[in-house]
């Protein structure tokens, strides 16, 4: 995964509310399988696990079109309010 945190751009970052931003407090990626060009198509799922005032966590899995598991991981991020323009 890359460093800017998919996971909790896809999952934490399209729940926040109008006004907030995030970041990342912990990741944790775990390599089950290689993915190599002969793995063909790959499905990704992502899901919110929670959703607080001011911490989100949710969790991922990349599997292949048997199912079987190739990678998995979570993240926690810290949400806040953005200041600037009311515009």
């Amino acid at each position: 995964m890359a460093t800017d945190n998919p996971l909790s751009r896809l999952t934490v970052g399209v729940a926040l509310k109008a006004r907030e931003g995030y970041t990342s407090l912990e990741i944790k990626i775990a390599y089950h399988k290689r993915i190599t060009p002969q793995t063909g198509e790959l499905r990704i799922e992502g899901r919110i696990a929670s959703r607080g005032a001011r911490v989100g966590s949710a969790e991922g899995r990349i599997t292949d079109a048997k199912g079987e598991l190739l990678a998995s991981g979570t993240t926690t991020c810290l949400i806040f309010a953005v200041k600037g323009d009311s515009q």
